[in-house]
């Protein structure tokens, strides 16, 4: 927005430039100073800002003068539903790490195999090779057994698209 407005040399007013806000269930003391964090007068409590260049707040929900008990406990009750997407957004993180890692063990493995075989094959054809899920990529390694050349590899890896 603040391009845009300058290339069309008319002038943005700051109540137009969009702020992020980041909501939390709740937040502790350390946490937002962690983050530096500044209240304003005529905000509500619960109400954090960022530096003003980030043009960003955080709104700690359980410290907002409205609610009432039942908003509170219901709060509190979200709490924990958070903390469980945040393991379960970890655990899938892990997950797809090694998944990547035993792809790339598959790719090596298969490219060795390969230039072992054949010589150093084309860079061309490894990166077709990297292009493979790790299922092709077990196939490859077994069917590179019963190729007798580097054709056999590019016919093999042109029924593979």
């Amino acid at each position: 927005m603040r391009r845009e407005a300058k290339a069309k040399k008319t002038k943005l007013s700051e109540q137009k430039i969009p702020k992020l806000w980041v909501l939390t269930p709740t937040a502790s003391a350390k946490i937002l100073s962690s983050f530096n964090v500044k209240r304003k007068a005529g905000w509500l409590p619960g109400i954090y800002f960022l530096g003003d260049a980030l043009r960003a707040a955080i709104v700690v929900i359980h410290q907002l003068p409205h609610l009432n008990q039942d908003d509170r406990k219901l709060v509190m009750r979200l709490e924990p539903l958070y903390q469980r997407d945040k393991e379960q957004a970890k655990l899938e993180g892990r997950l797809e790490g090694q998944l990547e890692g035993q792809l790339e063990g598959e790719q090596r493995l298969v490219i060795r195999q390969l230039n072992r075989r054949f010589g150093e094959i084309d860079t061309s054809l490894t990166q077709q090779v990297r292009r493979l899920s790790i299922q092709q990529l077990e196939v490859l390694g077994e069917a590179l057994l019963d190729f007798s050349g580097v054709a056999d590899l590019q016919a093999w890896l042109n029924q593979q698209d």
